[in-house]
C-alpha cells in the first residue's frame, strides 16, 4: 500500500515537470515568429555626420584638371636631341601623321626649350600646333610651306621666332603674337593668305624684310608703340590692308614697305621718321592723302609712282633731293611746290603726271635732270619765284608738255638760257 502511494506521487511530479517545461517552449517559439531585427543602438562617443544642407557648396572650387601625358602627342612622333647649352630638349624634326599636334613639355625627364630650324618644314597635313609653356624660341623656317596650318599657339614664354618661320602657311587665319618677342624677324609670315589681322605687341622693335609680304587676305595691323623700323617689302601686296597707323617713335621704313598695298588710302608718317627709302608706296593705287615727315632729306626713287589717286603732296622743307621716277605716273596729282631746300630733281621724276596743272620751283634748284616733267600734259603754269634762280636743266626736262603758257617757258628759259634751256622743251 505504501509502495503504491509512492508511485501516484512520482507520476504527478513528472507531469507538473512536463507541463512547465512545454508552456517555456511555447512561449519561445511564438516570440520567435514575431520578432523583428533589433536597431542598432546609439553610440554615445560617434559623431554625427554632416546634413548634405551644412555643406557649403557655394565656395567649394573644382580643381582645374592637369593635363596628362595622353594628351600630348607621343614622344616617338617627334625628332629631338639635348641641347647642353640651353639646358633642355630641342625638336628637330616631326616623323607623326597627327593633324593636331600638341608637343610635350617634357621628353627624356628634360624640358623642351627650343623649335629647331625647319623641324616642321613642309608638314603638308598638319592643322594645328599647340606649344607647351617650356618653348622659348621658334626657329628658322620653323613651320615652312605647312600648307594646311590653320592655327598656332604660341605662349608667353616664347622670345624669339626665327625667320620664314610660319611662311608659306598659307591656310594660316589669325596668330597671336606674344608681348615677349622682341623682333618679328625676315620673311616670318610671308604668304601667309589667309591673315586677317594682325596685332603687333608693344615689345617688338622692328618687322623685317618681307615679314608680312604676300599676306593678301590682312585687312587690320596694329603696330606697337616701340617699333622703330619698318623692313623692306615688309607688307607688300597686302592688297586688302585699307590703313595703318605708324607710331609716333617710327625711324626708318625701308625699301618698297608698301609696295601694291592697292587697297590703302591714307596714311601719316611722324616727324620722327628720317629715313623713307625708294619704292615705298610704289602701286598703291587708290592712295589719296600721304602726310610726310619733317624729319626727311630725300624723297626716294619711285617713292610714289603709280599712285593714280594722289592729288595733292606737300614735300618738307628740308628735302633736298626728289628720286628718280618718284611720282611717275601719279596722274590724279594737280599740284606741286618744290621748296627752297630741294638742290636736285631727277630723270623722270614727274613723268607722265598727265592732271598737273601748275609747278613751283624753289630758290635752291641747281639741276633738274631729263624727263623730269615729260609727259605732262596739262602743265600750264611754272612758277619761279626767285628771279635770279639759274638752273642747270637736262634735254626733254619738259617734253611733251604741250599746255605750257607762253609765261611759263619764259620763265624756264630765263633760268637756264643755253642750248640745254632751250632742248629741254623738245616738244
Amino acid at each position: 500500500m505504501k509502495r503504491h502511494n509512492l508511485f501516484i506521487l512520482a507520476g504527478v511530479l513528472l507531469l507538473s515537470v512536463f507541463l512547465s517545461a512545454c508552456g517555456d517552449g511555447r512561449n519561445g517559439l511564438g516570440d520567435a515568429q514575431n520578432r523583428t531585427p533589433s536597431s542598432p543602438q546609439p553610440n554615445p562617443n560617434a559623431q554625427e555626420p554632416p546634413r548634405t544642407s551644412d555643406v557649403d557648396t557655394q565656395n567649394t572650387e573644382t580643381p582645374e584638371p592637369t593635363p596628362s601625358a595622353s594628351q600630348y602627342n607621343d614622344e616617338s612622333e617627334f625628332r629631338y636631341e639635348y641641347n647642353a647649352d640651353l639646358g633642355g630638349i630641342v625638336i628637330t624634326g616631326y616623323i607623326g601623321t597627327s593633324t593636331e599636334v600638341r608637343i610635350p613639355d617634357i621628353i627624356d625627364g628634360e624640358p623642351v626649350l627650343a623649335i629647331g630650324d625647319e623641324a616642321f618644314r613642309e608638314c603638308r597635313e598638319i592643322k594645328s600646333v599647340e606649344l607647351p609653356d617650356s618653348i622659348a624660341s621658334i626657329g628658322k623656317n620653323a613651320f615652312l610651306f605647312c600648307v594646311k596650318l590653320e592655327s598656332v599657339s604660341i605662349p608667353e614664354s616664347v622670345v624669339s621666332i626665327g625667320s620664314g618661320a610660319f611662311s608659306g602657311c598659307k591656310e594660316l587665319a589669325g596668330i597671336t603674337i606674344p608681348d615677349s618677342v622682341t623682333d618679328i624677324a625676315d620673311h616670318t609670315f610671308f604668304n601667309c593668305e589667309k591673315l586677317t589681322s594682325v596685332i603687333i605687341p608693344n615689345s617688338v622693335t622692328s618687322i623685317g624684310t618681307a615679314a608680312f609680304s604676300g599676306c593678301t587676305g590682312l585687312e587690320s595691323i596694329t603696330i606697337g608703340s616701340n617699333v622703330t623700323s619698318i623692313g623692306a617689302s615688309a607688307f607688300m601686296d597686302c592688297g586688302r590692308l585699307s590703313s595703318i597707323a605708324i607710331p609716333s617713335g617710327m625711324i626708318s621704313i625701308g625699301d618698297g614697305a608698301f609696295i601694291d598695298c592697292t587697297g590703302l588710302t591714307s596714311i601719316v608718317l611722324p616727324d620722327s621718321i628720317t629715313s623713307l627709302g625708294s619704292e615705298v608706296f610704289r602701286g598703291c593705287t587708290g592712295l589719296t592723302s600721304v602726310t610726310l615727315p619733317n624729319g626727311i632729306t630725300e624723297i626716294g626713287e619711285r617713292l610714289f609712282e603709280g599712285c593714280a589717286e594722289l592729288t595733292g603732296i606737300t614735300i618738307p622743307n628740308g628735302v633736298t633731293s626728289i628720286g628718280g621716277s618718284a611720282f611717275h605716273n601719279c596722274t590724279g596729282l594737280i599740284s606741286i611746290t618744290i621748296p627752297d631746300s630741294v638742290e636736285y630733281i631727277a630723270m623722270h621724276a614727274f613723268l607722265n603726271c598727265t592732271g598737273l596743272t601748275s609747278v613751283v620751283l624753289g630758290s635752291g634748284l641747281e639741276r633738274i635732270r631729263y624727263g623730269a616733267f615729260q609727259g605732262c600734259t596739262s602743265l600750264t603754269d611754272v612758277i619761279v619765284l626767285d628771279a635770279g634762280l639759274r638752273v642747270f636743266l637736262d634735254e626733254n626736262v619738259f617734253r611733251n608738255c604741250p599746255s605750257l603758257s607762253d609765261e611759263s617757258i619764259a620763265r624756264i628759259r630765263q633760268i637756264h638760257p643755253d642750248y640745254y634751256g632751250t632742248a629741254a622743251f623738245n616738244n
